[in-house]
């Protein structure tokens, strides 16, 4: 089964694995925001010390989803090109990408409990979005 599961994988292009990767990512970002911020959990306003883009705001999160998703296709091409295990080591690497995302979020300075869920809510959702169509995507696709 696993063989099958990689011939149709071949199918798929990577650039339709990364548009239907940003577009869910973007609406569950969006989706997320909005809630957080009707609820009161995202603080628009908040300088984040080491980030680019001042205020944090949905534009600059959305920026960054695109280009943490950008580097995730870079690494799938590269494994999948190197190994012959690369959808268990994509998917490792991205955990391992999460997790330190987790770390990132605890060490902003001066950041309210509902900023970190709403982030760390943000990470968990692009990350599944990208495994999910980065490695299992092909799944609808058989033939």
């Amino acid at each position: 089964m696993e063989e099958e599961t990689l011939q149709s994988n071949n199918k798929l292009p990577l650039s339709i694995r990364f548009l239907m990767a940003v577009l869910s990512s973007f609406i569950q970002v969006i989706g997320i925001y909005f809630i957080s911020s009707w609820l009161g959990g995202m603080d628009s306003t908040m300088q984040l010390p080491a980030f680019i883009y001042k205020p944090f705001s949905l534009i600059p999160s959305l920026a960054t989803t695109l280009i943490g998703i950008s580097l995730a296709a870079f690494v799938f091409v590269i494994l999948k090109m190197n190994t012959t295990a690369w959808r268990v080591s994509f998917n490792l690497f991205a955990l391992l990408v999460l997790m330190l995302a987790f770390v990132a979020t605890l060490l902003i300075p001066e950041a309210s409990t509902g900023m970190i869920i709403t982030l760390n809510l943000m990470h968990i959702g692009v990350a599944l979005c990208t495994i999910y169509f980065f490695s299992y995507f092909n799944k609808l696709f058989k033939s």
